[in-house]
């Protein structure tokens, strides 16, 4: 995927706000939709890219100069990462999280009382090694409902070229 696709699937979930705004990439791997965050956010702002791969995490290259970049690695799953985000952002992360329902309820206590979630995942129901848990936009849409989430929207579409489905982005608000 092209930097400017990943720009445009999440730019409109991103708080219109000229203060600065803290957030989290979880499954942030090499960084492609750290970086597009990154250029979407106001000054003095920051990002914590969590994930399991060192090397991954290593790699992301950073040019945003008013934009502070932080990476830990460790399993995004398990909610250890911080709190009072402003943003957290799973893009093709959520299909890795088997109990999706009580992970959403975790993440919703790591927002700041103006927090979204950007989710970036696959519109496609079977399961494969790369996408073990998939949840379509109307699963998702169901599923934060029961966590409690007052606006779920998604926000854009792209083709996969992976297979004949889609990439969608949606945003979840308190």
């Amino acid at each position: 995927m092209e930097l400017s696709t990943a720009i445009h699937l999440i730019e409109r979930g991103i708080l219109n706000s000229n203060e600065s705004q803290r957030w989290a990439d979880l499954g942030a791997g090499d960084g492609l939709f750290t970086r597009a965050l990154g250029s979407l956010l106001p000054i003095n702002s920051s990002i914590v890219a969590v994930d399991q791969n060192a090397a991954a995490l290593k790699s992301i290259q950073w040019d945003i100069r008013n934009v502070s970049l932080t990476t830990q690695v460790d399993n995004f799953a398990s909610i250890t990462w911080g709190e009072d985000f402003d943003g957290i952002l799973m893009a093709n992360a959520l299909h890795y999280v088997k109990d999706q329902i009580q992970f959403l309820t975790k993440a919703k206590t790591k927002l700041s009382p103006v927090g979204r979630i950007l989710i970036v995942e696959y519109e496609r129901q079977r399961a494969n090694s790369w996408v073990p848990y998939p949840i379509t936009f109307a699963q998702l849409k169901e599923m934060t409902m029961k966590v409690g989430f007052s606006l779920i929207e998604k926000l854009e579409e792209v083709p996969s070229i992976y297979d004949r489905g889609s990439i969608y982005s949606s945003i979840l608000a308190l």
